[in-house]
C-alpha cells in the first residue's frame, strides 16, 4: 500500500485463516498461493489463523518464516497453538513495522479445543499520531457461550495497554449470526472496521466468519479480496481494511 512511514499512518490490514496453505478446493499443499495473494493485496500488517509449523501435512515446514522471507512482510510473531505428534499449527501477526512485543492470551475453555489469541505491539514511526499500534489475531470456538467466554477473557487482558493506544483485532470469530458484536465488541470501544461479509467456503462463500474491529481507528476502505487464486488458496476469504489511525 505505499510507504509504511508514510505521515497519515494509513494502514492496509488483512485477517485470513490460510488453512496451513492447503486448498479449499483441492485440498493440496500450496503455500505459494498464500505467498501470491499476499503479494497482491500488499498489507501492511496481516493477522493470520491456522499457520502450521513443522507439520507433516503442510511440507513440515515453519510457514511464518517462509510468508516472511516472500513478502514485504518482515517482522512477525507466532503463537503455536494446536500440536500434534510431530508439528502443528497456530496464531500468527506479520508486520511491515516492528513489532517490539507479543502475548498469547490462552482462550481454552474446558474441555473444548485449545484455542488462543496472539496480541503483537507494532512500533510506529515518529511522525504517526501514536507510538504504538496494538493488533490481536485469533481464532474463537464453535459453540456460542464458549465464544462469549473467551472473548470476556481476552478483554480482561486486552484493556492492560493504555485506552487511548490504537488497536486492531481481527481473525476467524465463527460468529455465524454475528452475535458477539454488540455485547463485546462496541461495549469495549470496538467498531467493525468491515461490514459483514461471507467469507466461508472460500469458493462460494455462505457464512460471515471472519471479522475485523477497530479501537481507536477508522476504514476508509473496505473489501473482500479479489485477485487471482484468492478462493483456492484457502478454505476462507481474507478480508482487508484500509485504516487510518484516529
Amino acid at each position: 500500500m505505499g510507504d509504511p512511514l508514510s505521515v497519515s499512518m494509513q494502514l492496509r490490514v488483512l485477517t485470513w485463516n490460510i488453512h496451513k496453505g492447503i486448498g479449499g478446493l483441492d485440498r493440496r499443499y500450496r503455500l505459494d498461493r498464500i505467498v501470491s495473494v499476499l503479494r497482491a493485496i500488499d498489507p501492511d500488517v496481516a493477522l493470520l489463523q491456522e499457520v502450521a509449523d513443522h507439520w507433516p501435512s503442510a511440507g513440515s515446514c515453519v510457514q511464518v518464516e517462509d510468508l516472511a522471507d516472500q513478502t514485504q512482510l518482515k517482522h512477525f510473531a507466532f503463537s503455536p497453538e494446536h500440536r500434534f505428534k510431530i508439528g502443528g499449527y497456530g496464531n500468527a501477526v506479520l508486520s511491515k513495522l516492528p513489532i517490539v512485543d507479543r502475548t498469547r492470551i490462552d482462550l481454552k475453555i474446558g474441555w473444548r479445543k485449545q484455542r488462543s489469541a496472539l496480541m503483537a505491539c507494532i512500533s510506529l514511526p515518529s511522525a504517526a499520531p501514536h507510538s504504538q499500534l496494538f493488533v490481536t489475531s485469533l481464532h474463537l470456538g464453535l459453540a456460542e457461550r464458549e465464544r462469549r467466554e473467551q472473548l470476556s477473557r481476552l478483554f480482561e487482558i486486552e484493556t492492560h495497554h493504555s485506552p487511548s493506544a490504537p488497536s486492531i483485532l481481527g481473525g476467524d470469530f465463527n460468529d455465524v449470526f454475528g452475535t458477539l458484536e454488540g455485547r463485546f465488541m462496541t461495549e469495549h470501544g470496538y467498531q467493525r472496521l468491515v461490514p459483514r461479509k461471507r467469507s466461508f467456503p472460500a469458493i462460494l462463500p455462505v457464512f460471515c466468519l471472519d471479522a475485523l474491529f477497530g479501537h481507536q481507528v477508522c476504514s476508509r476502505q473496505t473489501y473482500i479480496a479479489r485477485c487471482e487464486g484468492d478462493q483456492i488458496a484457502s478454505d476462507h476469504r481474507p478480508l482487508v481494511a484500509d485504516v487510518e489511525l484516529k
